[in-house]
This record gives structure tokens, sequence and C-alpha cells, in this order.
């Protein structure tokens, strides 16, 4: 949340928007920068089930819990499992799953990148959307839920990454032939490098759609009625 002074001397609250970030995961995290959104109650206390005791569930609570290493198993078991369930139904709940995992997809866009080199926001976007299918496909109930989160994951993006790179066009397609050990028996068509689509054009549709996916497309379209100036 972001707080501005308006030419009123008001002072007005407006939620980030994807035009003032490079990306999604920045959106997300800077959604819940203030401390009034990651204390909103997700679920009251004593709400998580027989044998887990804790308090009442807030977004910042839940993302201290899923990313540290001294919560005890049952509660930690049990937050990750509210917090993938309850992202199925609705989408705050789904930033708030992102928003916890923040640290772990910004990692993994960063492997992929180092070991394919290709573009890094196509590949933050594939890491998002085999994030979000993963979870939404998930047994809950298994005691490996963040692994299982993870590599789910990592093997989306992972095939995205290759097939991009297999469709990459090339000006001369004898010499990546040869650059791969055969030659085709069919007669290939060499696609000029100009033909490409704009890779910004491209990426915006990307990031359009898991804008829409996400419920952040009314954030967007707000953002030039913003009035005043940022203090």
């Amino acid at each position: 949340m972001f707080e501005y002074r308006s030419s009123s001397g008001e002072t007005v609250v407006t939620e980030p928007t994807l035009l003032e970030f490079s990306s999604i995961l920045d959106v997300i995290a800077a959604g819940f920068a203030s401390p009034s959104a990651c204390s909103k109650v997700l679920v009251q206390e004593g709400e998580l089930g027989p044998g887990v005791p804790t308090a009442a569930v807030t977004p910042g609570l839940a993302c201290d819990i899923v990313r540290g290493a001294d919560v005890p198993d049952p509660v930690c078991q049990a937050v990750w499992s509210r917090l993938v369930l309850g992202s199925r139904n609705s989408q705050y709940w789904e930033r708030v799953l992102l928003w916890s995992w923040v640290p772990r997809l910004r990692a993994l866009t960063r492997r992929l990148h180092s070991n394919w080199r290709n573009d890094r926001l196509d590949i933050q976007s594939d890491v998002l959307l085999g994030f979000l299918l993963t979870a939404r496909d998930v047994d809950v109930n298994d005691e490996r839920l963040p692994s299982r989160l993870y590599w789910g994951t990592h093997e989306f993006a992972k095939q995205a990454c290759r097939s991009a790179t297999q469709d990459l066009p090339c000006d001369d397609i004898e010499s990546h032939q040869r650059r791969l050990g055969y030659v085709a028996e069919t007669d290939l068509t060499v696609v000029p490098l100009h033909s490409r689509p704009d890779g910004t054009t491209v990426e915006g549709e990307r990031i359009g759609a898991l804008a829409d996916r996400m419920g952040l497309r009314s954030l967007i379209n707000a953002h030039n009625d913003r009035p005043g100036e940022v203090a």
C-alpha cells in the first residue's frame, strides 16, 4: 500500500500498480509493504486445526511461518495447507501465498536464467504460471508440500525454457544444423530475425494475462485516475 498527499492536502492510500514496477513479483511484494496490509486476519485463533496452537493468522504471520526455519512442523504444515487451499478460491489468498514465496520465486528465476539465458522476464512469467498451476493441483495434505510446490514450479518453467530455446529462429539454418550435429531431411524455411515479434510486446501480453489471473487489472486501469503527487 502507498500513501500520498493529494492536491487538497488529503492523505490517500492506494494499491501499487504494474505500471510502477518492473514485474508482478514487485507488485505483490509492495502490496504487503504496509503494516495494515500485513495485519488482516486470515484465520481466527485456534482455527488451524486440532493440536495446532497458534494465534490468529495474518498475512505477516503466515509469511514468517512459511519462510522460517524454526517453526514447529505441525504449525508450518497447517499454514501451508490453508494458504494453498485458500488460493484456489480467492485472489486475495492467492496473493498472500505468492507473497510468502517471493524470495523462492526470485531465486528460481535467477537459477533458470543462469542455466538457459532466456529473457529474464519471460522466465519469471513461466515461474509464476507454473507456481499457480502447481498450487492448484498439489495435495495439500502431503507432508512434502513445500518441496512439491518448488519442484512442480521448477519443472514447468524449465520445460517452458526448453521450448523457447528450441523455437528460436535464426538467419543461417545450415550453420544451426551443423551445431546441432544433424542435417534435416526436409527443406526448411529461413525465418529472418527481424520478423520476430517485439520482445516487449510478447512479454507485455504474458504479464497482462497473469495480471488478469490475479485480479490486478483493475489496479492498472485505475492508475491514470490517481490524483495528486507522491509526497
